[in-house]
């Protein structure tokens, strides 16, 4: 099958599809293995997650490896985060930093939920997830943004 698609890509000009990897392969399984095990199959975690995040299929993908950054590398990937909260072609991903902002730490859980209301692709939703945090401080940056 590979060797099908290399022929029909050398033809047509376009470059080759990459085969999947490892981290491919742990985020896709029908059951999450947990940001632990997928960070395993990586010598730069960071950097294939990254990677990950760019992929549409399945669209699980994305958002696990989203959330192993988001909770597991926040310092590492702040300006990501930033956008994905703000962009209007990542709400999936928004939806799913603004969905973990307990598991971050504090400052950055604060500030990204401040960005997502005020300059956010979707405040109303970003909104209703901020609600639901454990931390009331983040539940008031909801209740009192417009």
């Amino acid at each position: 099958m590979i060797s099908v698609l290399l022929t029909a890509s050398l033809a047509s000009g376009a470059p080759a599809p990459e085969p999947p990897n490892e981290v491919y392969r742990a985020l896709a399984q029908r059951h999450d293995p947990g940001c632990e095990v997928v960070e395993a199959n990586a010598a730069d975690p960071v950097t294939a997650l990254l990677e990950m995040t760019e992929r549409e299929m399945p669209p699980w993908v994305p958002i696990r490896a989203a959330a192993c950054l988001a909770t597991r590398h926040t310092d590492a990937v702040r300006p990501q985060l930033e956008a994905w909260v703000t962009q209007p072609h990542t709400k999936g991903l928004m939806l799913t930093v603004v969905g973990l902002l307990d598991a971050m730490p504090s400052e950055h859980a604060h500030e990204l939920a401040e960005l997502a209301m005020t300059r956010g692709s979707d405040p109303a939703a970003a909104r209703l997830r901020i609600l639901r945090a454990d931390d009331p401080a983040l539940r008031a940056i909801a209740e009192v943004s417009p």
